[in-house]
Order: structure tokens, then C-alpha cells, then sequence
């Protein structure tokens, strides 16, 4: 399946990294936003915003909560994880797992 993903969207090892590096710049933003000590993304009440920020976010973060079962983190490739990890550690993404624990 590995292959047909690569070949169908045009992974390369460069697309990857750069969508990497999209993807800590999103949570750097968001993180940012949150640094205020603000509970949600907008205002005083959980909004669409938060549940699309988790939404989309839930890929990155493989919060254990979600209701999909992904792979054990421990099987996959130690670099991923040590990812997956540092990203969870920012501002939003401890967010978006509180989100998930709180559901």
C-alpha cells in the first residue's frame, strides 16, 4: 500500500520533508495562539475551530482516545515516534490530546 501512496500522491523524500516542516509550522502557529493561556482556538467555548484543528490534527498526534484505533506507537519506526512525541510536547498539540481525553 506503502508504494501505491508514494506513486499515486508523488512522495518523494524532499515532498515529505517539506510537508514535515508545514506540518511543525502549523503547530508553531497554533502553539503561539494558545500561548496566552486561552482554553479554546476562539473565544471562551469549544467551536468549530478546535474540532477541526483536532480533526485534522489527529493524524499527527495519534491521540490514544480517538475512537479509530491506530497502530501501537511502539511499532512503528523510532524516529516516527520520537516525531510524534515532539509534536504532542507543543502547546497544541498537548491541546489537541486534552481535547480527546475530555471528549
Amino acid at each position: 500500500m506503502q508504494k501505491v501512496v508514494q506513486k499515486s500522491f508523488n512522495v518523494t523524500p524532499e515532498s515529505a520533508a517539506q510537508a514535515y516542516e508545514q506540518t511543525q509550522s502549523i503547530f508553531a502557529k497554533v502553539s503561539a495562539l494558545l500561548a496566552d493561556g486561552r482554553t479554546y482556538l476562539v473565544g471562551d467555548t469549544f467551536s468549530a475551530a478546535d474540532i477541526t484543528f483536532a480533526a485534522l490534527a489527529t493524524p499527527v498526534l495519534q491521540p490514544p482516545e480517538h475512537p479509530i484505533k491506530r497502530r501501537n506507537l511502539q511499532t512503528l519506526p523510532a524516529k516516527m515516534v520520537s516525531e510524534i512525541n515532539a509534536i504532542r510536547e507543543t502547546l497544541a498539540g498537548a491541546f489537541v490530546l486534552r481535547l480527546y481525553q475530555n471528549r
